[in-house]
């Protein structure tokens, strides 16, 4: 059997690597102008130009290249509506790549993103961390491709990658990355910038000691049970370097052998909570494809296929593969036991 072509320079590869770079220079661009400045949408959390132009442009690019698969992403074009204002703003971002469009079209391109999961469909958050990037941090463009339940293809846009701009100073000094993966054929790293040709396989660490992985969390505490990180580090023993970083970004380290684990563990005052998809399904196939190994807390594969939120898994560890059981069993040990 005549071996495939390599993900970057598949067809559908070269199409998901101009996407996202044109998306990320969107994204940078609106930073650029209007830096951390956003609104509120009725769950009370902050919403960018930045989240509404990126989709409006990947939802018509996939539009014209896939018009019979699903778009479920993230953000819905009400707060448009009722804000002139910042529809006028949108719109001048996404005029910069699509000069024809009008408001009309802006509408229905972000209104493509309220569909629901089906057997062949797409799966975007146009900027997972929001709040990273309005604070000049982590970001991520995470899309993804669904296909009968599985993630096929992904690629997560990170202008800022690899570390944050508190660390490294402004943000013009970050490379940028993009991460590319598609299933059974691994998965690879590439500049988030136009013109970037090199294409460089990665793959997850070899570390096989729990006492010495080191892990990455988010850097917002609402995401996780913060005191419940600190009892599954004890649970694996000795003293480790943490890092904090926003988005799915987190997904690059742990693929690219930076970070050796992470995981997100419900916040003890909701423990009812379930993933929404489009905060995992790009970064899951990039450390899978990358040799590592994703589940839920109880060790379970992620069910994407079950609407807007991952309904059948509870939390989320994502590893080099190695420390992957021996993170279950602390998990359960800590505080899963009887649950």
């Amino acid at each position: 059997m005549q071996e495939r072509v390599t993900p970057p320079n598949d067809p559908l590869g070269r199409f998901l690597v101009e996407t996202a770079r044109e998306s990320c220079h969107v994204a940078e661009s609106v930073w650029q102008e209007s830096a951390g400045r956003a609104v509120l949408k009725e769950d009370s959390s902050p919403v960018t130009v930045a989240d509404f132009a990126v989709q409006a442009v990947i939802a018509r690019r996939l539009q014209m290249r896939f018009p019979e698969e699903p778009l479920v992403a993230e953000e819905s074009p009400g707060l448009l509506r009722q804000n002139p204002e910042l529809r006028a703003q949108v719109l001048r971002f996404v005029r910069a790549v699509e000069p024809n469009t009008e408001d009309d079209g802006l509408i229905a391109a972000l209104e493509r993103g309220g569909s629901e999961v089906s057997e062949r469909c797409w799966i975007l958050d146009p900027i997972d961390g929001t709040k990273g990037f309005m604070r000049g941090d982590q970001y991520a463009i995470a899309l993804a491709r669904l296909e009968q339940g599985d993630v096929t293809w992904a690629v997560l846009g990170c202008p800022r990658y690899p570390l944050g701009r508190e660390e490294r100073g402004p943000a013009e000094e970050h490379t940028g990355a993009l991460f590319l993966a598609a299933r059974e054929r691994g998965a690879w790293l590439l500049s988030s910038r136009t013109g970037g040709t090199t294409a460089t396989r990665i793959e997850v660490s070899p570390t096989e000691d729990p006492a010495t992985a080191v892990l990455v969390r988010s850097v917002e505490n609402e995401h996780t049970d913060p005191d419940g990180i600190e009892r599954l580090l004890s649970a694996l023993g000795g003293i480790r370097p943490v890092l904090r970083m926003d988005s799915q970004a987190k997904y690059g380290l742990v693929a690219t052998g930076k970070a050796d684990f992470l995981v997100r563990l419900p916040s003890a005052d909701r423990p009812d909570y379930r993933e929404k998809i489009w905060d995992h399904a790009a970064g899951a196939l990039v450390v899978e494809e990358a040799g590592g190994r994703v589940t839920d807390l109880a060790g379970r594969s992620l069910d994407f296929s079950t609407g807007r939120r991952l309904e059948h898994n509870r939390g989320l560890v994502a590893s080099n593969g190695r420390l992957h059981q021996a993170i279950l069993e602390s998990l359960q040990a800590c505080f899963l036991s009887g649950s």
